[in-house]
């Protein structure tokens, strides 16, 4: 299965992803929601894109100008799929992978600086985003004005916690899309 990216220098260009329901590509309306709201804080962001899945995400975050990308995946598969659609788009200096679970990520691994932009998009009804934006909380990887999106069935209820306030969501078909700010602690 493959879906294309929508907007920048790759647009048109393919991202493959295995033909499976465990992976849950960002679909086009997805997408374009997403980037619509972005707009230009893309540009020369560092993105982590956590539960990445085949990298749909930062495939069209950097196409359309992100500095880098930082994708957690603990399936080797999807791993396999995230290298091989790097070296099909001409991204691997602006990739880093982590083939690890999520929550140990988060509580091992400590950038130098925060992110910009932080996508949490675990698989579908999962639950895990209350936990994951909990670690993020004190995670040095997210800053104050750190940009936390997440992706969750549409009747799915996140609290942002004590440090993130929501600064948009969306309802994009079954999805459920929320913007949060980082705030300082």
């Amino acid at each position: 299965m493959s879906f294309k990216i929508l907007g920048g220098e790759l647009a048109g260009r393919n991202v493959e992803t295995p033909d499976t329901l465990e992976v849950r590509p960002l679909g086009a309306r997805v997408k374009r929601t997403v980037f619509d709201i972005l707009g230009e804080a893309v540009v020369g962001a560092r993105i982590a894109d956590l539960f990445a899945g085949a990298g749909s995400f930062s495939f069209e975050a950097l196409s359309r100008g992100a500095a880098e990308a930082t994708m957690v995946e603990k399936n080797r598969t999807l791993v396999d799929y995230i290298y091989r659609n790097s070296r099909k788009l001409g991204t691997d200096d602006l990739i880093r992978v982590y083939e690890e679970d999520v929550r140990e990520y988060l509580a091992h691994v400590r950038p130098e600086r925060p992110y910009d932009i932080i996508f949490v998009d675990p698989p579908y009804r999962s639950g895990l985003v209350p936990g994951v934006l909990e670690l993020i909380e004190g995670w040095p990887g997210a800053g104050a004005g750190s940009v936390v999106l997440t992706r969750v069935f549409k009747k799915e209820d996140i609290s942002p916690g004590c440090c993130f306030v929501i600064s948009d969501e969306r309802a994009v078909g079954d999805d459920k899309i929320t913007f949060f700010l980082k705030t300082p602690q």
